[in-house]
């Protein structure tokens, strides 16, 4: 491969010519360059661009606003209602509960389906 590169600089590699674990390790040593190259043209931009900001008299803070994270962006779960104590259950299985939110579950409507209330599988609260 011969090519023409940015500011004039040319390369020359015949990649037909590299073995599989040369092309491997090239491949790794341009994406570490890349990674390389990226930090310090990022850090180098921020330097400029902080400097202008203090030629106006300002911090980079107090012209750039910081974006807040979108909500349920995190891993923990935000989920912050309180629990739901069941309001139905089945006589035949009293461990089977629901609390009557979202869809019934199978039970409930196979026993609606047969013609019972739901109103039957209140659960009594003494």
């Amino acid at each position: 491969m011969r090519g023409e590169w940015p500011e004039g600089k040319t390369v020359t590699t015949n990649l037909d010519k590299l073995t599989l674990a040369e092309l491997t390790a090239l491949k790794s040593k341009v994406e570490a360059a890349i990674i390389t190259r990226k930090e310090t043209e990022k850090s180098e931009a921020l330097t400029k661009i902080r400097a202008l900001a203090a030629e106006s008299g300002f911090t980079l803070e107090e012209l750039v606003k910081v974006p807040r994270k979108p909500r349920g962006s995190g891993t923990e779960k935000s989920d912050k209602r309180s629990a739901v104590s069941p309001k139905y259950a089945p006589p035949e299985n009293p461990g089977s509960t629901w609390t009557g939110r979202g869809k019934p579950p199978k039970w409930l409507a196979e026993m609606e389906a047969a013609g019972r209330k739901r109103e039957e599988f209140l659960i009594v609260k003494n």
